[in-house]
């Protein structure tokens, strides 16, 4: 999809009410309930935010996306940039921000942020992540934060939007135990759990 058609469908599809859970639900595990239901059992859960940055090669759209270190709960996943939220941090949108450049140094100042996704929840780290969507062109050079971040990726969007949607389910996963979950092949990784359903949603506002 060429950025600006991207660009121009996402500023429409933001100022409208969003798909939420019908969306991620086309890529979340079997037994994925609602973040509602979740939320009403674990009132004490953390707070997250995310970003997901579009950005142009050739004029088709990109996403940037990270690989993270082998180390906490969420090692050797691939996911957008993001972290918890700080007590210093204003709001969500800085705490994506924030966490955009301490990762992978991009500056706040080059996103423009066109608007958030449906908030998710993730049972595993208990975290309800907030994504939001920005863009920028063109894609800096990137400084990673060697602590969390074992390298980037740029798949473009398209290979989400044509997806055949045959996705397999059973793969080992970072520990060696094997998951049965939905997710999409790229690269020889594998895009699973919240960050496909984040995509899964993004893709529907795109088609």
């Amino acid at each position: 999809m060429k950025f600006t058609e991207c660009v121009s469908k996402l500023q429409v599809a933001f100022n409208k009410p969003l798909p939420g859970f019908e969306a991620q639900q086309q890529l979340a595990p079997k037994h994925r309930k609602p973040t509602s239901f979740y939320l009403e059992r674990n009132p004490s859960y953390k707070t997250g935010c995310v970003m997901i940055i579009l950005f142009p090669v050739n004029q088709e759209t990109h996403l940037l996306m990270i690989e993270r270190t082998d180390i906490g709960t969420h090692s050797g996943q691939i996911s957008f940039p993001g972290g918890r939220r700080e007590m210093d941090d204003a709001n969500l949108i800085d705490v994506a921000l924030r966490e955009t450049y301490e990762e992978v140094g991009v500056n706040p100042s080059t996103i423009k942020i066109l608007g958030q996704l449906s908030e998710l929840y993730i049972p595993v780290s208990n975290y309800l992540v907030h994504p939001f969507v920005g863009v920028i062109d063109p894609l800096p050079a990137l400084t990673l934060s060697t602590d969390e971040v074992k390298k980037v990726l740029t798949p473009a969007i398209n290979i989400f939007i044509n997806h055949n949607g045959n996705h397999h389910f059973e793969f080992k996963g970072y520990d060696g135990h094997t998951i049965y979950a939905p997710y999409f092949p790229y690269d020889n990784h594998k895009i699973w759990g919240a960050s496909a359903m984040m995509i899964s949603e993004l893709c529907i506002l795109l088609k």
